[in-house]
């Protein structure tokens, strides 16, 4: 499988969370994907031995430094990621306000940024 899947939780993550994106590359084509602007957190996460995610600006070609396991805020521009052959991506798109209980820290923090995952989520 080289495309991206989704799967939508159940109750009661449904309320949370939309859907888990799962990214599972083993050759071909770079796969690009651009966020527009929703309201919501999202974390991203190479799972694969690559641990890097290729993200850039809205213009698509500044790149942005990011940690293989990341969360984004609710931003006002859209933003592109970039998966690479041979690499396996997971992503957990929340709903609108739907972070809040996982995170530590204010989304209004987050706005139009990124932290890393692992100093963001509680655990």
């Amino acid at each position: 499988m080289s495309g991206p899947r989704q799967y939508r939780p159940r109750p009661p993550l449904s309320d949370f969370i939309d859907y888990f994106g799962y990214w599972d590359r083993r050759a071909g084509e770079p796969h690009q994907s651009r966020a527009l602007p929703r309201g919501a957190a999202t974390v991203v996460i190479d799972v694969g031995g690559r641990s890097q995610v290729d993200f850039y600006d809205a213009d698509g070609r500044t790149r942005l430094e990011v940690p293989p396991a990341f969360v984004t805020g609710a931003g006002t521009t859209s933003y592109l990621t970039r998966i690479d052959a041979a690499q396996t991506v997971m992503t957990i798109h929340f709903r609108p306000a739907g972070a809040v209980p996982f995170l530590g820290i204010p989304l209004g923090e987050l706005t139009d940024s990124w932290a890393q995952a692992r100093s963001s989520v509680r655990g």
